[in-house]
Order: C-alpha cells, then sequence, then structure tokens
C-alpha cells in the first residue's frame, strides 16, 4: 500500500463510531477543514427561480415541502436560526427538486 492508502485506512480505523445505527468515519484524504468563502449571494440567486417554481406549480410545492420536512423530521437537515445567518463562515447548498423517471410522484 502506498502511503497516502496508509493514511486513509488509519484515518478510517481511528475515526469510525456508531451514532444512532449509523457509523461514520473521518474523510480520509482531507487533512484540514478547507476555509470557503461566503457563498449566500450565489445561494440567494439560485433560490428565487426555485420560488417563482414552487409558486407557479402548487403540485411541485406540496411534494417539495413534504420531501424537505422528511428531511428535517429524520434530523438528516435542520433549520438554521437567524442569528447564524449573519455569521461569515457559512456554505449554502443551493437545491431544487429532482425526480426519478421511474418515480415521477416522488422528489
Amino acid at each position: 500500500m502506498s502511503q497516502n492508502d496508509c493514511r486513509a485506512l488509519e484515518i478510517i480505523e481511528n475515526s469510525a463510531k456508531l451514532v444512532d445505527g449509523h457509523y461514520g468515519i473521518g474523510m480520509p484524504w482531507k487533512n484540514n477543514v478547507p476555509c470557503l468563502d461566503s457563498n449566500k449571494v450565489q445561494a440567494g440567486s439560485r433560490l428565487q427561480p426555485l420560488k417563482r417554481r414552487l409558486q407557479k406549480d402548487p403540485s411541485l410545492h406540496t411534494k417539495y415541502k413534504d420531501f424537505m420536512d422528511d428531511l428535517l423530521r429524520k434530523n438528516y437537515a435542520e433549520k438554521v436560526n437567524s442569528s447564524d445567518l449573519a455569521l461569515k463562515d457559512r456554505c449554502y447548498l443551493p437545491h431544487h427538486p429532482v425526480f426519478h423517471p421511474q418515480k415521477p410522484a416522488k422528489v
């Protein structure tokens, strides 16, 4: 094995832990967390077309809202406090509904 392979294996072995019935490990090929610039403006500009799309299509709005509520209920995502929105070291993830051709009713 290469030195990188050995390091990755060591990180995996030392960081593996069971949390709420799921295993998690450290990122094997990341030595340090990158410092990202704020992308709030870009994420906000991508949000506007999504808002218009959801306003035009009530059915899509309902499916999308149900999907997002499910993410929150399962703790896959969490709402951000308004006080945290002012922090500069946040990275925003733009999102949009995606449909599978064989499951058109599910977001």
